[in-house]
């Protein structure tokens, strides 16, 4: 499924966000897009989703969530879940400091069960970090990759098996990080992992 294009209005909101680097702040749009239903900020690690937004969602009501991750990492698995367990958050965006930014969307024909796998995810993650060795990419800072690339990756897969569809918009900063992980044996490990756990 092709992604919106943003509105002005949303552009704005992410113009504005994606500088934050000690807060995440959860922004709460309409269908449309057109409209900011409610801003909440919550602690760089993000947080839950509010009672009563929760309950409006839960009540059919349909809403876009745009956000920011200080760390500059793609959606992490509490993200997806949100998808899961609420359908009528249609869209997740995340948007970076450097600029990139990273949509998802999940259907209810969807069958992957990303609640009842959500310890693989997490177990997957850990591994995908654990995987990044010094020798392997010595030129690159390895909180950078750490942050970023595992999670991008995750969700490409998931993307991959149907799971969800998924669109990075990368910035120039994290292209070049991508790029100078093709052709090498951590890049191989990791899709391999992610083939092997993610099906």
């Amino acid at each position: 499924m092709p992604f919106s294009v943003f509105t002005s209005v949303e552009k704005t909101i992410l113009d504005e966000i994606r500088v934050l680097t000690d807060k995440e702040a959860h922004c709460f749009m309409s269908e449309d897009g057109q409209t900011l239903i409610r801003r909440v900020e919550q602690g760089p690690k993000g947080g839950n989703i509010p009672d009563d937004i929760d309950e409006r969602l839960q009540a059919g009501e349909k809403m876009r969530l745009l956000h920011n991750h200080p760390t500059g990492g793609s959606l992490s698995v509490d993200d997806l879940l949100v998808l899961d367990r609420l359908p009528d958050v249609l869209e997740t965006v995340v948007v970076t400091r450097n600029g990139s930014i990273f949509r998802a969307a999940k259907h209810a024909w969807d069958q992957w069960n990303m609640t009842e796998k959500k310890q693989t995810m997490k177990d997957v993650l850990e591994k995908l970090n654990l995987l990044i060795d010094p020798h392997v990419v010595p030129d690159h800072d390895l909180r950078v990759l750490i942050d970023r690339m595992p999670r991008h990756f995750l969700c490409y897969r998931l993307y991959e098996v149907g799971a969800l569809d998924y669109l990075a918009d990368l910035s120039a900063e994290d292209n070049a990080i991508l790029f100078a992980l093709y052709d090498t044996s951590l890049k191989a490990e990791w899709r391999q992992l992610l083939e092997d756990r993610i099906k």
